[in-house]
């Protein structure tokens, strides 16, 4: 990619921005009498994951090398901004299809329910906007800066 940047006077930029939407965590382990135990949780939230990055190269005249540089985010960052909400228990489970998945200490309940995520579209839309427009914004400014 040097020599075709090198003709055009160019920067070569591979940008790549990862975003979530959920935060999971789980933890293991044991009950009073030493029985293996797992606990799982899970928020909704935005966030740019620190992942993402920019990666440049910038031609030096006539050498055939070029310089490279990079731009990324230290750790994730998390928005306040609320784009949906959790509501316990609000969507019917279908046990019958987890019953050949589980051991022998399952107990199958048949009105069981799972959580529900309701997601505002609007708002998540901007995120997803903000968030790629502001990206942008901190490539090209890197960009002018590397060309000074």
């Amino acid at each position: 990619m040097n020599k075709p940047a090198g003709m055009l006077d160019a920067v070569v930029i591979i940008p790549s921005l990862s975003t979530d939407f959920a935060s999971m965590s789980s933890l293991p382990g044991s009950n009073f009498i030493w029985r293996k135990t797992a606990a799982v949780d899970g928020k909704v939230g935005f966030s740019a994951l620190a992942e993402s990055a920019a990666v440049f190269q910038n031609p030096a005249s006539g050498t055939g090398f070029g310089a490279t540089g990079r731009i990324g985010f230290k750790s994730d960052v998390v928005s306040a901004t609320t784009f949906a909400k959790l509501e316990d228990g609000g969507a019917a489970v279908n046990v019958g299809i987890m019953t050949s998945i589980v051991g022998d200490y399952y107990r199958s309940v048949q009105r069981a329910r799972g959580d529900t995520v309701i997601v505002n579209l609007v708002v998540w839309e901007g995120l997803v906007r903000d968030t790629y427009r502001l990206f942008n914004v901190a490539v090209v400014a890197k960009v002018i800066s590397i060309r000074k």
